[in-house]
C-alpha cells in the first residue's frame, strides 16, 4: 500500500491512500501547528515536528504514538530520519 502524508491548513497531519485517494487516518494530538513530517526509511513509522517544541513518532500501523520528544526549547521546523532509520534529525 502506498502512503503519503501531508499536514492540513487547518493542522492535523493526514496519512492517504496513494493508490485510492482515501483518507486513511488523522493525527490531531500536536497543540500546534506542524512545520514538517517524514517517513522512516522503512515505512513504519512517521515523525512529525510542531510550533509546539514537540516532536511525535507514529506507528504507521497502529497510528498511536510511539514516542514523544519534548526536549526542544524552540519550535521543530524540520524533521528528517537518517538513512539506515536509526536516527532523526
Amino acid at each position: 500500500q502506498r502512503q503519503m502524508c501531508i499536514r492540513d491548513r487547518d493542522n492535523p497531519v493526514k496519512l492517504w491512500d496513494v493508490e485510492t485517494g482515501n483518507e486513511i487516518h488523522t493525527f490531531t494530538e500536536h497543540g500546534s501547528k506542524v512545520t514538517s513530517v517524514c517517513f522512516s526509511p522503512d515505512g513504519k513509522s512517521i515523525a512529525t515536528g510542531s510550533v509546539d517544541t514537540v516532536i511525535r513518532i507514529w506507528d504507521v500501523d497502529t497510528k498511536q504514538i510511539i514516542y514523544t520528544l519534548k526536549e526542544h526549547t524552540f519550535q521543530v521546523t524540520s524533521v528528517q530520519y537518517a538513512t539506515n532509520g536509526q536516527y532523526l534529525a
